[in-house]
């Protein structure tokens, strides 16, 4: 989960006002916490990420830059800065730091991070090319390249397994979608329940790769 916050300072970066800055940075982690707590993410799993958008005076282009909560803390300009000089040289092709041309502070920036559980992903058995056990009968459909209604098997797709092989044309139905197969394609399932459609001349090259 993420929420992306960003407050205005357009002041030169050496005559920022130390305490403006802490206060619009706190007053945006305060509403970051406050939504990841009412998402239920529990401390251990935020992460905040501040940032700046810099520039050099009277120029066109920000860059943003990250920085610290330490540097925040402190008001460390010159840190700051220096990590400026680099990132606008890797953008632009070059740097005036050794001119000591002076930075402007447009934007501060901070991203409110709930790190969530990751889905974990399951290899399915092999279960055989044969997907008789997920056909739920038969009905007329329309065929483009025939011109006219034809009867085609329809599949249950979330009964179908690991290795089950389709001949088009078909129909396999879910209970967000419906996919049809045309006649001159053909379907493979592959370990994790994902359908693979491709041309049926091409068989050999996609059992290889999908059923290995």
């Amino acid at each position: 989960l993420q929420h992306d916050f960003v407050r205005t300072l357009a002041a030169r970066l050496d005559q920022v006002d130390p305490k403006r800055l802490k206060s619009l940075f706190a007053d945006m982690r305060d509403q970051g916490l406050g939504l990841l707590a009412r998402e239920h993410i529990p401390e251990d799993r935020v992460r905040l990420v501040y940032s700046l958008d810099l520039r050099y005076v009277k120029q066109y282009h920000e860059v943003n830059v990250s920085v610290t909560a330490d540097e925040i803390d402190r008001a460390d300009f010159s840190a700051m800065a220096a990590r400026f000089h680099p990132a606008h040289n890797a953008l632009y092709g070059y740097s005036l730091e050794d001119q000591n041309t002076p930075l402007e502070l447009i934007n501060l920036r901070l991203v409110a991070i709930g790190v969530t559980d990751k889905p974990r992903f399951f290899r399915q058995p092999y279960a055989g090319a044969d997907p008789s056990s997920a056909r739920k009968g038969r009905r007329p459909v329309y065929i483009p390249s025939e011109k006219g209604f034809q009867d085609v098997d329809v599949f249950d797709g979330l009964a179908l397994r690991h290795g089950h092989h389709i001949h088009g044309p078909a129909i396999i139905e879910q209970v967000n979608t419906t996919a049809f197969v045309t006649p001159e394609f053909d379907v493979l399932v592959d370990a994790y329940g994902s359908y693979t459609l491709y041309l049926s001349a091409r068989e050999a090259e996609f059992k290889e790769r999908i059923l290995r």
